[in-house]
């Protein structure tokens, strides 16, 4: 099934996901293959849950290849990094996975804001 016209949706659904990233690069948003579907991810936000300084990647896959929308963002202890906002959203198409890692365990808590819409 192909990605919506986005001229005319049939459904736009506002939804958030959240995460607390580990080492590993992880899924927290994903747009399965044939879903009808194209995500609007509107804003993208890591904070620093820890005691001291961490850094985060975060990486769109497609097609098994990582393309990093920011790679070793450092936050000091108790700050946040707005990686994107709606006035630079980012489409997540069908097949494609939005995920993240931090530089040390439960030290960074993710959150998106994104529209699926069908």
């Amino acid at each position: 099934m192909a990605a919506p016209n986005l001229r005319v949706p049939t459904t736009i659904t506002g939804k958030t996901a959240v995460a607390a990233l580990t080492t590993s690069l992880a899924a927290v948003v994903t747009n399965s293959a044939a879903s009808g579907k194209v995500y609007k991810l509107n804003a993208i936000r890591a904070a620093n849950v820890s005691g001291g300084t961490v850094s985060v990647d975060i990486a769109i896959e497609r097609s098994g290849v990582a393309t990093y929308v920011i790679k070793a963002g450092a936050l000091d202890t108790g700050k946040s990094l707005i990686v994107t906002d709606k006035n630079e959203y980012i489409y997540l198409e069908e097949g494609d996975v939005l995920k993240a890692k931090a530089s040390a365990s439960s030290s960074i808590d993710l959150s998106i804001n994104y529209e699926e819409i069908s």
